[in-house]
């Protein structure tokens, strides 16, 4: 018998090894899926997807000030923030954006999820700021 696997398996919320020893993640904002991977020289290689299926892969640097390990599930989020900010900048050769902006923003910051469906985040931004 197959066990069902819960829907937010634990995988969606941590960084994996791959076979070669990098280190991978997956991230979410809105409907754009960021897949992530630490390369050597600590930047990330990142292939962000927009909600009609269009990707660009980007690659970033990690922050001059670190405040996490660039390995770290937070450092990985930093990443994917900046990926969709250098991604959706990408144009194609017409001069036309290739990517359709589907993320959720927290005033000029896309918010990052570590799952598809975790809107956690961005239900905590709200609530805290109607308290104000």
């Amino acid at each position: 018998m197959t066990e069902k696997k819960p829907h937010h398996d634990l995988d969606e919320f941590v960084v994996r090894s791959t076979d070669d020893g990098k280190r991978l993640a997956k991230r979410y904002s809105g409907r754009m899926k960021v897949t992530l991977t630490l390369m050597p020289g600590d930047t990330y290689r990142c292939i962000v997807r927009d909600g009609d299926g269009c990707g660009v892969s980007v690659t970033v640097g990690h922050p001059v000030v670190l405040q996490h390990a660039t390995d770290s599930p937070e450092a990985f989020d930093d990443a994917a923030r900046a990926a969709i900010s250098f991604a959706l900048m990408e144009k194609d050769e017409h001069g036309i954006r290739v990517l359709t902006d589907h993320a959720n923003y927290d005033g000029e910051r896309a918010v990052i999820a570590r799952s598809p469906s975790d809107d956690t985040t961005l239900k905590t931004k709200l609530k805290k700021g109607a308290k104000k």
